[in-house]
């Protein structure tokens, strides 16, 4: 039957088959192509196997449309950065949109992202005064959350994922929008981020704007709540140091619109990567007891009254990024090929509007690149053996290129100052023998189905 279903999906799309003639892959079967590899697997891992399989270019189908898959560091440089303009990102924008407005700089190409991505506000010239500000802020804020974790763990495990994720909405919104959100707020980020979520998982709702009449409501109320803090913060008292205020005090904002798009989402744009980052750190730390010995003892040595303390800290920074190579928030994401002309990439030329995947799943776990990359090492990093990986092209968790996230390094110091937070005050202790899971949530995976106490030491 496999080879019937082969042999129709040959016949019915030949013109294309000849189009990437050449580019190695599994043979597609009629009517889903490849789809059916995916079928209760995670897709990075599907995609990683396509690499080990068929080397670092390979062709897969999703029903009649090709799909090139990326797994070499070069060809990724390729795309991301040294012909990045042979290249746009379309997917998952017709998904996204109306949860992260039109305007989010995400979705965004060409000029209008250019000037979005200059206006952003992680694009402040003078972030590291602004992040130097945030310390004490983030700090209180994040110890304040701590000891709730304590408190709520009294009676038994919380969820892991929910409880980061939680502490990392409310520490993110105190140091941007000046003010700590509710539950309230949470429950319709959660609520619009499932919509997301599910319309980025089937392609036929992204065809039509949602339909729910309560989409729509919670839309407004999530909005109107940014539009409030916007109007209220045109004259920012002297004492605020919270980005809104930062950034009305610099002048000379995108248009109202944009300006609120770019605001609102940082949170869609960076809480869900760093509390699935902050949740795997805790979770493979505790699998780790002389490792959570040390850098609680660097925590406790620390005070963190700066970021100067944090970049003292060789144990904290290498427990996070190792965190990000051996289990990666955003494991893989796309690009597609200019509309207007080919291009030629690994020796094929790629049709317009080619779909290209990167993913990074793999190159973050091969032996090609790492020693013992299996084994969850961040002395690889304090001993500078993965210096330059970043550099060659086989780390890269917040991407390559002109594209590479822009809230890269608040990401990395919210992280970092969240671990020193949570170290240097209580344990984490996952229920025993419980698996570490991987969830897919709003293109990011998270682990799922953990849960934990959060104790004194």
């Amino acid at each position: 039957m496999s080879s019937v279903l082969e042999g129709l999906f040959r016949v019915a799309f030949r013109g294309r088959l000849r189009r990437f003639a050449g580019i190695p892959g599994p043979a597609p079967r009629f009517p889903f192509g490849n789809l059916l590899d995916f079928v209760g697997r995670q897709p990075w891992e599907v995609l990683a196997d396509y690499g080990r399989e068929y080397g670092g270019m390979s062709l897969t189908w999703a029903f009649g449309t090709p799909v090139v898959v990326l797994n070499d560091p070069g060809l990724i440089g390729d795309v991301l950065d040294r012909n990045h303009a042979d290249y746009y990102k379309d997917a998952p924008g017709a998904a996204l949109a109306p949860v992260i407005l039109p305007q989010c700089l995400f979705i965004s190409n060409g000029p209008a992202w250019a000037r979005r991505r200059a206006a952003h506000p992680m694009s402040l010239p003078d972030l590291d005064a602004w992040l130097d500000a945030q310390v004490p802020v983030l700090r209180a804020e994040l110890e304040a959350g701590v000891d709730q974790l304590v408190a709520r763990s009294a009676t038994g495990p919380i969820d892991l994922t929910d409880a980061v994720l939680r502490l990392t909405f409310r520490a993110f919104a105190r140091v941007t929008w000046g003010e700590p959100f509710d539950d309230a707020d949470f429950d319709r980020f959660m609520y619009l981020g499932g919509v997301g979520d599910r319309r980025m998982k089937n392609p036929l709702l992204a065809l039509l704007p949602p339909l729910a009449p309560r989409f729509w409501a919670e839309r407004r109320a999530w909005y109107d709540r940014f539009d409030r803090l916007i109007a209220a913060a045109q004259n920012p008292a002297p004492h605020r140091t919270d980005l809104l205020a930062t950034m009305v005090r610099r002048g000379s904002p995108p248009s109202p619109d944009e300006f609120r798009a770019l605001m609102a989402n940082i949170f869609y744009g960076g809480a869900y990567s760093a509390s699935s980052c902050l949740a795997t750190t805790l979770y493979l730390l505790a699998q780790r007891p002389e490792l959570e010995a040390a850098l609680r003892a660097e925590c406790a040595a620390l005070g963190v009254a700066d970021r100067a303390a944090l970049d003292a800290a060789p144990l904290l920074d290498g427990v996070v990024r190792e965190s990000l190579r051996f289990l990666t928030p955003v494991p893989a994401y796309g690009r597609n090929v200019a509309t207007t002309r080919s291009t030629v990439l690994g020796g094929h030329t790629l049709p317009p509007d080619t779909i290209v995947v990167v993913t990074n799943w793999l190159l973050h776990r091969s032996a090609d690149y790492w020693t013992n990359p299996d084994q969850y090492d961040p002395h690889r990093w304090t001993s500078g053996a993965a210096a330059d990986a970043a550099e060659r092209g086989y780390f890269f968790p917040f991407g390559r290129g002109p594209r590479r996230c822009v809230g890269m390094r608040f990401a990395l110091f919210y992280l970092k100052l969240a671990a020193a937070a949570v170290y240097s005050r209580v344990r984490v202790e996952p229920e025993p023998g419980v698996a570490y899971k991987q969830a897919y949530f709003f293109g990011v995976m998270a682990p799922r189905d953990l849960r934990a106490r959060f104790t004194r030491p």
